[in-house]
């Protein structure tokens, strides 16, 4: 009783220094994020996951958009557009900052593949067995290609080339433009792996019907293999991501493996407890993958040596992206959202949504947009109205009380509350109850 009554006159005492601070000065919050594109699946032709610009701090919901199938295609963001596959058969653009969709192009299946978006060009892969090459303001198909299977794969863009891999065990190269044909190899693995185009190789990932397989280099000129990696459990939804003349990628082995980029040679590889179908993000010379033991896993990218692990409610298959704020965000099948600090593995935040996180997380002005198993695309930060703690659209008492119980805390701390930090510092202290009072009743 005695505790409760402490708790009680610590809010009311917090919540009557807000209201008298309600008449000091207004102050600014000093930080804005800076817009940027996320253009394909993984960030960048390398495949890196890593978008050097800030991430969002806070878990407040920009909007939401239901498709009328699940979701397991990574968006892509360019120019204030989104661009998104569902299993409704529909490839969607919508608009960024509002969720409005402007328009959406029904293909003949499932839309596995994340879209890549250059030149005003959408191109993206179906499961009817087509790549396909959309006009990005309008949707308009400006060709398709045939292939002999579904494409999971996402294409990535590079010289005037479009690179995909199919189902069906072959590595195509398509002319950007027209969508001929330049070359084709067969590689006798299945992927739904996404290649990555770093100078003259092609790096992809593939997985026979006996869960072996390969990581194979090709030459971007012509197809030929550069080089082939065999795995005894082979890479399945995992795609190599290159970085610094190292290839890294999760396999059915349990295990991230690193090799060599230009020769194929073997550096080292670390195990998790399970699967790792995620692709991995690399940032700052770490690592990060998520495993089916319902963990995130960092690591030294040049000895493989664990540096953290955090650990979720479910199974992680959803891939992880990094930002330049030193953030990471990963998805798991407890239908949560987590947001790390990158270098210690801290949770700063988490958000749950309606369904699994199957795709891959995307950063992208500011904000964090990604699709689930609920229908729904998802943008996620940014700031409400400095005050708003819990984001209902007025500074009130309700908003001082939860800054109250939050007072104090930091990451760390079991009562932290991610929107009471309005000046995002990372504690909740003086500072933001002033934020809060110079607000109060807006």
């Amino acid at each position: 009783m005695k505790k409760i009554r402490e708790k009680g006159a610590s809010i009311v005492s917090i919540v009557i220094m807000c209201a008298i601070l309600i008449i000091a000065p207004q102050l600014q919050l000093a930080f804005a994020p800076a817009a940027t594109d996320w253009p394909m699946f993984r960030y960048d032709l390398g495949r890196t996951g890593f978008n050097p610009n800030p991430g969002p701090t806070k878990n407040l919901t920009k909007w939401s958009f239901t498709t009328a199938g699940t979701l397991t295609s990574s968006p892509a963001v360019v120019d204030g557009v989104l661009y998104v596959g569902s299993s409704d058969f529909n490839v969607y653009a919508l608009n960024a900052s509002t969720g409005e969709k402007i328009w959406n192009y029904t293909t003949n299946d499932v839309v596995y593949s994340s879209p890549a978006v250059a030149d005003g060009m959408v191109f993206v892969g179906s499961n009817d067995t087509r790549v396909y090459a959309l006009d990005a303001n309008t949707g308009t198909q400006i060709w398709n290609y045939t292939t002999f299977w579904g494409v999971w794969s996402s294409p990535a863009v590079a010289d005037g080339v479009v690179y995909v891999a199919g189902m069906d065990g072959f590595m195509y190269a398509l002319d950007e433009t027209t969508g001929a044909l330049k070359w084709f190899n067969w590689l006798n693995v299945s992927m739904s792996s996404s290649p990555a185009v770093v100078g003259d190789t092609v790096y992809i990932g593939g997985l026979s019907a006996d869960y072996s397989g390969n990581v194979t280099a090709l030459y971007t000129s012509n197809g030929t293999i550069k080089w082939v990696y065999p795995l005894v459990f082979g890479p399945y939804f995992s795609s190599p991501a290159v970085v610094d003349d190292t290839l890294y990628i999760g396999t059915t082995g349990f295990t991230v493996l690193a090799l060599n980029a230009t020769t194929g040679a073997y550096k080292w590889s670390s195990f998790t407890g399970s699967l790792v179908n995620t692709s991995p993000a690399v940032a700052n010379g770490i690592v990060y993958a998520g495993s089916a033991d319902k963990k995130i896993y960092a690591f030294n990218a040049t000895t493989g040596a664990k540096i953290w692990d955090y650990t979720t409610g479910g199974a992680v298959y959803c891939s992880p992206a990094v930002a330049g704020n030193g953030m990471l965000y990963a998805g798991s099948d407890d239908l949560t959202l987590y947001a790390l600090n990158a270098a210690t593995g801290q949770m700063i935040w988490k958000y749950v949504t309606g369904g699994w996180l199957h795709g891959s997380v995307v950063v992208a002005e500011g904000y964090v947009y990604l699709g689930a198993l609920d229908a729904k695309v998802r943008a996620i930060g940014g700031t409400a109205r400095v005050g708003d703690v819990n984001g209902d659209g007025v500074v009130d008492i309700f908003d001082a009380i939860l800054l109250a119980n939050a007072f104090n805390s930091t990451p760390a701390s079991p009562n932290w509350n991610s929107n009471a930090d309005m000046n995002s510092d990372f504690i909740v202290d003086i500072f933001d109850a002033i934020l809060l009072a110079n607000n109060f009743g807006k």
